[in-house]
């Protein structure tokens, strides 16, 4: 349906509410296929191209509201390293080997620590630094639980039992809402399941406001 340099494509990922797409075209490298990437607009037909691989690909996706893509090369053992895409700022490189969880901006990366002291941490893609949280009232315990980001990226939603009355029935695991920028940890409420989701405020929609 797209064509690059006449040749067919593939579309591998759809821009969430925009104009881009990520295609590919294939080609021999004389042991298997490789496939060229491009950025392509569906409505102007002009593309860009961005990345070259082997058989493995690009791992890659849009942040859920479309304005950034996160990829890294599948056979570029034995590290991956991550890049981000914006259509203001084009191609920049993150890292290599990042765990965690990524944030709605992709600059931001959470995952557990093996320090009970401080068992949150946050690596800063952009400026390379990693930071440690700790969480009140969790009685110095690992956390084995899920990390949700807002949509303006400064806040974490946590979920985990506190000691003080996780004995007690029907209390359950508390919501718990971390500032990356403060440290600062809220306890928000009590008696949640798994399913945390994040909403803009009515009438924010684009402008960075959660709530």
């Amino acid at each position: 349906f797209y064509r690059v340099n006449q040749l067919p494509t593939e579309v591998v990922a759809r821009q969430p509410n925009g104009d881009l797409a990520v295609v590919r075209t294939e080609f021999s490298t004389g042991v298997g296929p490789g496939y060229k990437y491009y950025i392509y607009n569906i409505y102007t037909r002009e593309y860009e191209y961005f990345a070259r691989t082997g058989s493995s690909g690009l791992r890659l996706r849009w942040l859920p509201f479309g304005e950034r893509l996160v990829y890294t090369y599948d056979d570029e053992s034995p590290y991956f390293p991550y890049y981000i895409y914006t259509e203001e700022d084009g191609h920049r490189y993150l890292g290599d080997d990042i765990e965690g969880t990524m944030s709605t901006d992709g600059r931001y990366f959470a995952s557990s620590t093996t320090t009970r002291s401080r068992p949150i941490s946050i690596f800063d893609s952009e400026t390379g630094l990693t930071r440690n949280y700790c969480l009140p009232e969790t009685g110095a315990r690992l956390y084995n639980g899920n990390f949700e980001f807002s949509p303006d990226s400064r806040y974490v939603a946590l979920r985990a039992p506190l000691p003080k009355d996780e004995d007690v029935e029907g209390v359950g695991q508390h919501i718990l809402i971390l500032n990356i920028e403060t440290g600062e940890v809220v306890d928000l409420s009590t008696g949640f399941n798994n399913i945390v989701v994040w909403a803009k405020d009515f009438g924010t929609y684009g402008e960075g406001g959660s709530s």
